[in-house]
């Protein structure tokens, strides 16, 4: 589902109106209705208003614009539970992982000229 559609299904499900929904993201009724038309930008601050306008968690919106959000509070309590020595082999995968990202990236930016 595109996010127009999920603002507007969101929006019926909760009774309101796009008036209403402007009014509590602090923006114009145009403006909502281009959100919902997928005429603006979808940037993670646009994203939070959107939320605060249906009265939802900004990160369930950020999920739905196909933004990644961790459950920090749940990686805080597996990382305090951690040894020195797991802590070390987690960043040690995290670089290998990065790494490994960033030279897939450059070899697919380099086959492509």
């Amino acid at each position: 589902m595109q996010l127009g559609q999920w603002i507007r299904r969101t929006r019926k499900d909760k009774d309101l109106t796009m008036e209403e929904c402007a009014a509590r993201a602090g923006v114009g009724q145009s403006v909502w209705s281009e959100w919902e038309n997928e005429n603006r930008q979808r940037r993670p601050a646009t994203i939070k208003k959107i939320a605060k306008g249906l009265g939802v968690p900004a990160t369930e919106a950020l999920e739905v614009a196909g933004y990644h959000t961790e459950p920090k509070a749940e990686y805080s309590e597996l990382w305090i539970g951690l040894s020195p020595s797991q802590k070390r082999l987690v960043y040690s995968a995290a670089k290998a992982f990065r790494e490994a990202l960033l030279s897939n990236n450059s070899a697919t930016a380099g086959g492509a000229n």
